[in-house]
């Protein structure tokens, strides 16, 4: 029954363990953390970059230049923060969380934080132990997710990933974003910006809240980093990534309720809520274009 639960809390990203501490028991289990985190990326990967993989395996000919492109970013932008997430956790926590540990052990601790942390929510360390480093790289992977139409939350690999290609394309000059071969539509770039948009916007404005609804607490006023940890927390709510510096515990119930908003809307997605609260009507003109100063 442990086995088929954390299964299933793997590959939907829900991040739920029945164990007191997590998995930081399985710390250097190779076995464990290794089918946790093929369960995660492959929930994480999202079900039609999941077909297109299955059709690749049945026709593998030319299989990566038949993929759409949504899979191709996918693929590819998953592999990059999978690899560089574990390299910078290496880095950042060699001498601190991950000290102490053989060599081994710290490239798997690092590799499986960097696999749960967008938004699978399982930890094989402590996370109270993280610096504040870690703990501000944390909040970018939770932030950023996996793929849309998948198990994960956060605002999604191919939303960083189209705002990348686009800031590096308007650098070098291309009047549209350009990748694989094929060009970005103008409507993919509009939904990016203004997804991200919503999503720090809504991500500042609860930090704020939260901070002012937990000021008098003494377990906040008591922490050195008390700002961090509860930016932490509310990203972790956004992201739906499960993990905690250990802060939720105590916080007030005005405090848990805006964390169960901020699940809700990071579940649903702010651009999501945004398009259906929003009254839309065809415009039959527009106003004349003048330009403005940028930066």
């Amino acid at each position: 029954f442990s086995s088929i639960f954390h299964s299933v809390a793997a590959f939907c990203n829900a991040g739920f363990s029945l164990f007191p501490d997590n998995f930081i028991r399985y710390q250097g289990d190779w076995y464990v953390n290794g089918v946790l985190a093929v369960l995660i990326i492959t929930g994480g990967l999202g079900f039609l970059v999941l077909g297109d993989i299955r059709r690749a395996i049945r026709a593998p000919q030319n299989s990566w230049k038949d993929m759409s492109l949504q899979s191709k970013l996918v693929l590819s932008t998953t592999a990059l923060l999978l690899a560089g997430g574990g390299v910078v956790f290496l880095f950042l926590e060699n001498g601190g969380a991950f000290s102490g540990m053989p060599w081994h052990r710290k490239i798997l601790a690092a590799f499986f934080q960097s696999v749960t942390a967008r938004t699978a929510g399982f930890n094989t360390i402590p996370i109270s132990q993280l610096g504040d480093p870690s703990l501000f790289f944390l909040i970018f992977l939770m932030v950023i997710g996996a793929s849309p139409g998948s198990c994960a939350g956060g605002v999604k690999i191919t939303t960083m990933a189209v705002l990348l290609i686009f800031g590096i394309g308007h650098l070098r000059g291309q009047e549209r974003p350009q990748v694989f071969f094929r060009s970005i539509n103008k409507g993919s770039i509009d939904k990016a910006v203004s997804l991200v948009l919503l999503a720090g916007t809504l991500l500042l404005f609860m930090t704020l809240i939260l901070l002012i609804l937990e000021r008098a607490d003494p377990a906040v006023l008591s922490s050195r980093r008390s700002f961090l940890e509860v930016a932490f927390e509310a990203a972790s709510a956004f992201g739906t990534a499960g993990l905690s510096t250990g802060l939720t515990p105590s916080l007030s119930d005005a405090g848990r309720l805006l964390l169960t908003f901020l699940m809700a809307v990071g579940k649903l997605g702010p651009l999501t809520l945004a398009l259906a609260f929003s009254y839309r009507r065809a415009r039959k003109y527009h106003y004349s274009e003048e330009n403005i100063m940028i930066g």
